[in-house]
């Protein structure tokens, strides 16, 4: 009860020609911790698995949509994620290829894009607003040459502002107020420049840039851009409802997917760790000691030329817990602490017992 499960060190060799038959017969065996080959006359290590760069390409478009897709709940059992474990490969990648994954991609990068512009279309009418205010911002006023204007944020008052602009001769004062702010517009003769600088300093709180003027000017303008930025949230409102009904009807696929074409990325990255020669491979790693004998069975059945050798050593296995279902719940609690050494005492029935106990004096 208080001891790991016994692991049994293993090699296993085959003809390099059945890399694939290993693989698939070690993945769906399930109860092996394969390890890095280590023997002597293994000179170096196996590659990935043909199908690798296609898997790892589907998977990385599927995880994309996904996350655009955002999470899917499974509708039934028949769509469950465990399900996914009777597709084959090329189920997978022919599945992959009937779900328009493209159309989701193109979605959300125009989505993106429109939320940009959104942001960028109202970030200039917050600019355009105050000089809406002032009807005399047209095109025709640069025209004047001997004109010159400056537009002001002021939270002086507005009888100060007049009296003090009014002493200057050739000199127009506007004042209007947005979003509790107050704008003051000076037309002048550019002659008057300097001390109209001077006068605009003492009560500026922020000059306002004005861009080159457009032509109907920028009431105009304004009325433009929020006809747009309506045309575009309504365009983002579309594209989120497409989304939407893309996820409804095939969340459940993205997801079997993703989960089949993750397993699959695992078996075709495992023969990074076997060792090669020229003609085998060698698979080494760790089986829990009651299974042994089950895998050499498996395999003989599964690859042809395979020989599995059992080893004998003093290296410290890797921990597997083995406990009923009751304490499984409790295994977890463990790992999050730390997981003991295969020499150690397995804590997890002590877990058990004192963990509700503790809980319940806190309580």
């Amino acid at each position: 009860m208080f001891k790991s499960e016994e692991m049994q060190r293993i090699r296993v060799y085959s003809d390099k020609s059945r890399v694939n038959e290993v693989v698939n017969a070690l993945y769906e065996f399930g109860a092996i911790h394969v390890t890095p080959a280590k023997h002597d006359f293994l000179k170096e290590y196996g590659q990935t698995l043909d199908n690798f760069k296609a898997i790892s390409s589907a998977l990385i478009t599927v995880r994309t949509v996904e996350k655009i897709l955002g999470s899917v709940k499974t509708k039934a059992k028949s769509t469950a994620p465990s399900q996914v474990e009777n597709f084959t490969l090329a189920q997978l990648l022919k599945k992959y290829g009937e779900f328009s994954v493209g159309e989701v991609v193109q979605l959300n990068e125009e989505n993106e894009k429109l939320l940009q512009e959104q942001d960028n279309l109202e970030r200039k009418i917050e600019e355009y607003k105050p000089l809406a205010l002032f009807d005399v911002l047209d095109e025709k006023l640069t025209k004047v040459k001997s004109v010159a204007f400056t537009l002001f944020q002021t939270t002086s008052k507005t009888k100060t502002l007049r009296e003090e602009f009014a002493k200057l001769q050739n000199t127009s004062t506007s004042l209007r107020q947005i979003d509790g702010a107050t704008y003051c517009l000076i037309v002048f003769d550019k002659n008057q420049a300097e001390q109209i600088g001077k006068t605009v300093a003492k009560h500026a709180s922020a000059i306002v840039s004005i861009p080159q003027l457009q032509l109907g000017g920028f009431t105009s303008e304004v009325k433009k851009l929020e006809t747009r930025v309506a045309s575009v949230k309504q365009r983002i409102k579309e594209i989120k409802s497409q989304i939407a009904k893309i996820k409804e009807e095939e969340g459940n696929t993205i997801m079997l997917l993703r989960i089949g074409l993750e397993a699959e990325s695992k078996k075709a990255q495992l023969p990074f760790q076997f060792g090669v020669t020229n003609k085998l491979i060698a698979v080494e790693g760790w089986v829990p000691a009651k299974n042994a004998g089950g895998l050499e069975t498996e395999l003989a059945k599964k690859v042809n030329n395979v020989y599995v050798e059992f080893i004998t050593t003093k290296e410290l296995p890797p921990t597997k817990l083995d406990n009923s279902k009751p304490l499984n719940s409790f295994e977890e609690l463990v790992k999050f602490f730390s997981l003991p050494k295969s020499t150690e005492i397995e804590p997890t029935p002590l877990v058990a017992v004192s963990f509700p106990l503790f809980f319940g004096m806190i309580v």
